[in-house]
Parts: C-alpha cells; sequence; structure tokens
C-alpha cells in the first residue's frame, strides 16, 4: 500500500494525485506557478509571456511530455471510462502515447439534476479532481461532500461522478434552510442518501458546543440522532465515508462532547447508543503510577488500550482529559477496495494543558476485538484511520502487530487516533522477494533434474548389462560343457 503524500488518494494500490503534484507517491512538488498552471520536470516559467520554458529532454506546454524514448521521472496512469459516473477507477498504464498526456483545461460545469456550478480546475492526464459539493443557496454551509471528476486521455474530462451531491435532506438544507428536527421528523431515516447522511452530521458538527454537551436533554438528541445516522444502509453509509469528510466530522463530534463536558477531578463520562459509545475521565497526572494506565470502555470488550507514563514527560501536578469512542466500522471504509475492517474502530485522544498529545516517546499498546477471521490471502493487521486528506484512509504508519489469538489482536503504534483490525492483502506471502523465489525454485528443480539423471543411468546400465550378457551367450553356446565355471560382471558406478 503506498504512502500517498501533500493529499493524495490511493486507488487499487497506486497513489492518484492533486493538481499540481505528481510521483508514484505524490512526492514531487513542481516548479514555480506560472499563471494558472505549473511547469513541470525543472522547467522555468517567463513572466512575460506566461509559458514554461522546457529542458531538452522534455515539450509541451507544461514540459509534461519526454522528448526522448527515457522513461519519465514522473508515472502517469491512464484513465478507464466508466458507464457509471460512480465507479471511476484509475489504472496504470505502462506506455502512454504521447497525445495522451495532454491536460484537461479549468472549466466550469453546471449540473441541472442538482442545479450546482462545479468550478472544475486544470487537471493532469490520469488524475482526479475533487471539489465541494456546491449549496449555492446557503454558500456558507460547508458540507465536507465531494464531487469527483477524472482527466481522460487527449486532454478530456470524464463523467462528473456528482452523487455525493444529491439527495432530499440534503437539497431542503441547502435551497430550503430546513431545520434538523424537521429532517428527523419529516424524512423517513431508512430512505437517506450518502449526501443526505454527511449533511445531516455536518449540521450536527456545527451545532455541538459547550450548552449542548452540558444539557443533558440537548445532549441525549444529539446522540440519539447520530445513532440513527449510523443505522442506514451499510452501502449508504460505505459511500458516505468514500465521497466525504463524514467519519472525520464524526470523530471531532464525539471528541468535542468528551472535552467539553464539565468533569471534576477523578470524574468519568459515558454514554452507549447502539452504533458507539463514548467515555472520558478527567486525572490527575500526580496519581498515575509509573507504569501508565489503561483505558477501556465500561461494559464494552472491544478495545483495551494502555497510554504509557513517559507521555506526561515531568507534568506532576497538571490535569489529563481522556477522551475516547467505540464506532462502528460501517462509517470508516475508505476508498481503498482492497481492505477489509475487521473489528469496532477505537479512538483516543488525550489532552494536557488543553493541547492534543498526538507523538509517543514510549509507544502505546492496545488491544482490539475482532469481529472475523481473516479470509484467505489476506492478513489481520492493526491500522489508524489517517484525515490528512480530507475524505480520510487506512494505514499502518507507526503500527505493528505484537500477537494474535482467536478473538484479538493485540498492537502497538507510535501516536494516538482512531485504531482498527484491519484485513489488507498479504502481499509477503502472495508475492515472494526475488531471493526467496530463486530458492524455491532451486529446492524444485534441483531434486527432479538429480532424480532424472539418476533414472537414466539405472536404465543404461541395465540394457548394457543384458546386451553384454545376451552377446556371451550367444558366442559360447558350443563350449559351455568345457568352461562350468560363473563368470563375474561388475558395474560401478559413483552418483
Amino acid at each position: 500500500i503506498p504512502d500517498c503524500q501533500n493529499n493524495g488518494s490511493c486507488y487499487d494500490g497506486f497513489c492518484s494525485c492533486p493538481y499540481p503534484f505528481r510521483g508514484n507517491s505524490c512526492e514531487i512538488v513542481p516548479g514555480p506557478s506560472c499563471g494558472s498552471f505549473y511547469c513541470f520536470n525543472n522547467g522555468t516559467c517567463n513572466e512575460d509571456t506566461q509559458t514554461c520554458q522546457c529542458t531538452s529532454s522534455y515539450k509541451g506546454t507544461y514540459c509534461e511530455n519526454a522528448t526522448t524514448s527515457i522513461s519519465p521521472s514522473i508515472r502517469i496512469p491512464s484513465v478507464t471510462p466508466s458507464t457509471s459516473p460512480s465507479s471511476t477507477s484509475i489504472t496504470p498504464s505502462t506506455s502512454p502515447s504521447p497525445t495522451s498526456t495532454v491536460p484537461c483545461p479549468a472549466v466550469t460545469e453546471r449540473i441541472t439534476a442538482i442545479n450546482g456550478l462545479f468550478q472544475w480546475p486544470l487537471t493532469l492526464y490520469g488524475e482526479e479532481a475533487r471539489i465541494q459539493c456546491p449549496c449555492e443557496q446557503s454558500p456558507e454551509l460547508t458540507l465536507g461532500l465531494f464531487a469527483f471528476r477524472g482527466c481522460g486521455q487527449d486532454g478530456r474530462w470524464m463523467d462528473t461522478d456528482f452523487e455525493a451531491c444529491t439527495g432530499e435532506a440534503l437539497e431542503a438544507f441547502c435551497k430550503d434552510g430546513t431545520s434538523l428536527e424537521d429532517v428527523f421528523e419529516n424524512f423517513n431515516i431508512e430512505e437517506l442518501e450518502a449526501g443526505d447522511v454527511a449533511a445531516i452530521v455536518n449540521v450536527i458538527a456545527n451545532s455541538v458546543d459547550s450548552n449542548v454537551v452540558n444539557n443533558p436533554m440537548l445532549r441525549r438528541n444529539t446522540l440519539t440522532n447520530i445513532d440513527l445516522l449510523l443505522s442506514v444502509d451499510a452501502a449508504v453509509l460505505k459511500e458516505t465515508s468514500e465521497k466525504s469528510e463524514t467519519s472525520n466530522r464524526l470523530e471531532n463530534i464525539f471528541d468535542d462532547i468528551n472535552v467539553n463536558i464539565d468533569l471534576a477531578e477523578g470524574e468519568s463520562f459515558a454514554a452507549a447508543q447502539a452504533n458507539f459509545a463514548l467515555f472520558a475521565i478527567e486525572m490527575e497526572i500526580r496519581n498515575i503510577p509509573s507504569a501508565g494506565f489503561s483505558v477501556s470502555h465500561p461494559g464494552r470488550s472491544d478495545a483495551e488500550v494502555t497510554i504509557p507514563r513517559s507521555v506526561f514527560g515531568s507534568l506532576s501536578t497538571t490535569a489529563a482529559r481522556v477522551s475516547s469512542a467505540i464506532i462502528s466500522e460501517t462509517i470508516f471504509s475508505g476508498r481503498n477496495i482492497s481492505l477489509i475492517v475487521s473489528s469496532s474502530v477505537f479512538s483516543l485522544t488525550l489532552y494536557i494543558l488543553g493541547e492534543t498529545v498526538s507523538d509517543m516517546i514510549d509507544p502505546v499498546s492496545f488491544r482490539l476485538t475482532k469481529k472475523m477471521n481473516a479470509a484467505e490471502n489476506m492478513r489481520m493487521t492493526c491500522m489508524f484511520w489517517d484525515d490528512s486528506d480530507g475524505l480520510g484512509f487506512w494505514s499502518e504508519n507507526g503500527c505493528e502487530v505484537l500477537r494474535e489469538t482467536s478473538e484479538f489482536l493485540y498492537c502497538q503504534c507510535d501516536h494516538l487516533t482512531s485504531f482498527a483490525v484491519i484485513q489488507a492483502p498479504s502481499s509477503s506471502s502472495t508475492t515472494p522477494s526475488l531471493g526467496t523465489a530463486a530458492i524455491n525454485i532451486a529446492a524444485i528443480v534441483v531434486p527432479l533434474v538429480v532424480g532424472t539423471l539418476l533414472i537414466i543411468t539405472i536404465v543404461i546400465v541395465i540394457g548394457v548389462v543384458i546386451f553384454v550378457t545376451s552377446k556371451k551367450k550367444g558366442n559360447s553356446r558350443d563350449s559351455l560343457e568345457y568352461s562350468m565355471a560363473p563368470t563375474s560382471d561388475r558395474s560401478e558406478r559413483s552418483l
């Protein structure tokens, strides 16, 4: 699984990079901007003419095409059009034609189905543009929903995937100013689409403040509404996770509740619904033992984490707030279809002096309960939810598996965030290294060769013996009565 940088998204094992970043991991930062675009491959911008001046090895408006047959340092994938705009797929290309690398121009597109105006930026061939769904009647409402559009060959845009921008509740928020209470009263929760779920979560996120958190009735209503949303069809929640910031916003809502609720020293807060559970505790650092402390949810066995004492450094009198949540995995699918979330998602945040603690001096250890066993050619591993690209994706960086039992997976990570048991392809078992493959081939071929030579040698020896014996019998048939002494025919061979 590649580590896609600069907000790149992973598609089937390779990175789709946002403009203007390039490279296998979106690690290549382009040269200087030249008007509304960038010059690539060490090209420079002529400020007077606003054009790119390319080196001798590259040509094109953006210096994007190699002039010789050298292998380009920038990997350019090809886009395979799909009949369904919601299932755009991007696959690597082995030999793109020179004309196929023309970028798609910046365009304005109006989609009448949702009365939405999309401002698509200049996008390079084989890459995918991502912009916020428009909410023209309420532009101040940031929904955290995205439309997607891939750049195909010869600078031609593919069909726009705007499914996340549709839905009756979403339209009610954007056009009619419908309140959250009216949505839950007037809409069938089972008929909500991905855009609806994301829009409602966004409205809830904007409404959660200290007053709501510390009002038992308002807090209970908020948590009940979230639980209703997490009860919709799993396919809808999966699409919501893939095309919006909903997973990240849910994390933030739960964290805001845990952090802003009023707790005295040593006091804790717990709340549980069908699809999630919250837990927070206010701790005095001086009372934390040298071995650290463990956090688990009352009445839940989904997860348990041990936080080392070293995270607090030399502090001895300051209070620390521990914020934890167990969330249904259905809203944390991500866009990598090769990964299977196989446990509840366990979120943990630590606050000291009002600041979050992320990086750890010593790793944090945790135990997660598996909901299923690994499928064929899959392995169980621990991953964390990385929200750096806005949408969120699962990553193994900084985490490792300690051991596995039939029920649990024991792991450790060098940071705090949201964790889960993930089934990932067993690349180590299905794709051996070159050295291992050579040894395996030798282990099979060498015995076969030796055995074949041995059989051939035996057949030759037997044939020689039969031939010599029959020849002697034919030549001495008349003199057998004179020579009754036995003859010796010894054959020696060394293997």
